[in-house]
C-alpha cells in the first residue's frame, strides 16, 4: 500500500478513541499498546515500509472499537458465551467498521478494514468468510497480534497462558487461522525478545516449544 502520513493530533485522537474500549477490560490500556507494538514489528519483519508499519500499528489500536456497542454483561462475562451471546459479540466487527466508514482520514480507512476483518481466518472460517490474501494484510497481521496477546493475558473468563504455550498455539494455527508469512514474522520477532508483551520474560526459542 502507499505510504500514509498522519499528524500528531491524529495519533492522539486514535489513541484516545482506542482507550474508550480498553478501559472496560484493562484500565492500564496495556492490550492496545502491546497489539500496536506487535503489529508494527511484524510489519517491519515482513519488509513493509516503516511508515506503513506505523499506520498499521495505529489502525490496530482501533480493532475492537466496535465493542462500545456490546453490553458489559457480555464483554466482562466470567464464563463462556452461549451461542446467542457469541452472535451478539461478533457484531463488534461490523459496528467498528461502521463507526469509521466514510472517513477522509487515511489511517481511519485502514482502521475500518482492521476492525471489520481482524476475525477472519486464513482458511475462510472467520466471521465474514474471507480467506487467504482476500483478507486485508493489516487485518491478517492484527489477528496474530490480537490472539497472541489475548492468550497471554488474564481475562474474566480465562487465566493467562504461558508465553511458550501461546507461541506454539499461534504456530499450530499457521495456514489454518493465520497467514503463514505473518506467523513466521511474528515468531521471528518474539524469539528475538523484541515484543513489549514478552519484554519481562526470558528469551524464547522455537526449539523449546
Amino acid at each position: 500500500m502507499s505510504v500514509i502520513e498522519f499528524s500528531e493530533d491524529e495519533r492522539r485522537i486514535i489513541e484516545r478513541l482506542a482507550s474508550l474500549v480498553e478501559f472496560r477490560e484493562d484500565a492500564s490500556g496495556g492490550h492496545i499498546r502491546r497489539v500496536a507494538d506487535m503489529v508494527r514489528r511484524i510489519s517491519l519483519e515482513i519488509g513493509l515500509d516503516p511508515k506503513v508499519a506505523e499506520t498499521f500499528a495505529h489502525a490496530a489500536m482501533l480493532h475492537d472499537i466496535g465493542k462500545i456497542g456490546i453490553p458489559d454483561s457480555l464483554i466482562l462475562k466470567p464464563g463462556p458465551l452461549d451461542p446467542r451471546e457469541f452472535e451478539r459479540v461478533k457484531r463488534h466487527t461490523r459496528i467498528g467498521a461502521a463507526l469509521m466508514a466514510g472517513s477522509k482520514c487515511p489511517v481511519l480507512q485502514v482502521a475500518e478494514r482492521v476492525a471489520r476483518f481482524h476475525h477472519e481466518r486464513w482458511n475462510g472460517s472467520g466471521y465474514e468468510g474471507l480467506c487467504g490474501v482476500d483478507i486485508p494484510l493489516e487485518a491478517r497481521i492484527t489477528a496474530v497480534a490480537d490472539v497472541f496477546d489475548a492468550l497471554i493475558s488474564s481475562r474474566p473468563y480465562k487465566d493467562a497462558w504461558p508465553i511458550r504455550t501461546a507461541m506454539a498455539e499461534i504456530d499450530r494455527l499457521s495456514g489454518i487461522d493465520f497467514d503463514p508469512r505473518v506467523v513466521a514474522a511474528f515468531l521471528a520477532v518474539v524469539t528475538r525478545g523484541e515484543l513489549m508483551a514478552v519484554s519481562l520474560c526470558e528469551p524464547v526459542s522455537r526449539s523449546v516449544m
